[in-house]
């Protein structure tokens, strides 16, 4: 089956985090369902694009639907206590959240309901000094990944309540292996925020790649990219080629400093000392001003 790494319509190919740059790469996919292994759908789709290096991040939602956690709404029994709760969360265009009756009554089935009761009034005295986001940091992420369905969300899950994926940390390992160590993260990114819910090695920089990731890459509605890439992006150093005396072979060295478009001639090496040397820009983690010399 022929497969796609793209760069979603609206998104960035090429971000800069921390003075490095980072190019996110979004691969297309078939609809993941529950009949899917998600460990099968990586190396099915991320095998072909993977390089030393990168790091693979997969929406928290493929990993759920193929752990059967999303449910049909009309399954969804909302308890009165839902529906009362679900009045007074906050509204934003980017999702539904715990906005409905459904939503909400998942969200008391997977946290408890006097963790939500306490979330709540949590969020309650927050409001009073015009606060944010209490709710969701006393409920946790099992309420916040909890996604509701939307009229742009791919279908069939525009008609699912989707849950966040169990065990995102362990699941993470299981794909990374798969991959063969390649480093993976599952994750919770949306056009409003974002987390990583899961990594596959607990030395990852979660803050780092919530950053990276900020702008949503791979999407919220049918891109159907639900896996993606992070790779660095070295800076290729400019090179002056250097022949030596009888032009039978060439020479690389890093390009000097220029001022004012010229070339100083002290930066200048001298091509009887580079004769000796063949010269190749360094482009490692590493990589300065000075050429990578391999003894001839």
């Amino acid at each position: 089956m022929q497969t796609d790494c793209v760069v979603n319509e609206g998104k960035n190919r090429v971000v800069e985090v921390g003075g490095q740059s980072y190019e996110r790469l979004a691969i297309k996919t078939h609809v993941i369902t529950d009949e899917d292994d998600i460990c099968d759908v990586a190396e099915k789709y991320v095998t072909p694009f993977l390089q030393d290096g990168d790091v693979v991040f997969i929406t928290e939602k493929a990993v759920a639907c193929t752990q059967r956690r999303a449910i049909p709404v009309d399954q969804i029994k909302p308890r009165p206590l839902a529906r009362f709760l679900c009045k007074f969360v906050y509204k934003n265009p980017h999702g539904i959240g715990l906005r409905m009756p459904e939503t909400m009554e998942m969200a008391l089935r997977e946290c408890g309901t006097i963790r939500i009761l306490f979330a709540a009034a949590v969020s309650a005295v927050g409001k009073l000094f015009h606060k944010k986001g209490w709710f969701y940091k006393i409920a946790g992420y099992k309420a916040s990944s909890i996604d509701g369905p939307c009229s742009y969300t791919l279908p069939p899950y525009n008609h699912y309540v989707v849950l966040g994926p169990a065990e995102p940390d362990a699941t993470a390992r299981k794909i990374s292996q798969r991959l063969g160590g390649a480093p993976v993260l599952i994750t919770d990114i949306n056009d409003l925020d974002g987390n990583i819910l899961g990594a596959s090695d607990s030395s990852l920089d979660r803050k780092l790649f919530v950053e990276i990731l900020r702008d949503n890459p791979l999407g919220q509605s049918h891109e159907q990219t639900p896996i993606g890439l992070i790779r660095k992006v070295y800076l290729k150093l400019q090179t002056l080629l250097f022949f030596n005396r009888n032009k039978s072979d060439f020479y690389f060295w890093p390009c000097p400093k220029r001022r004012n478009n010229r070339i100083s001639n002290r930066s200048r090496p001298a091509t009887e000392k580079a004769q000796e040397f063949r010269c190749i820009p360094d482009f490692s983690d590493t990589a300065g001003s000075s050429g990578q010399q391999i003894k001839r």
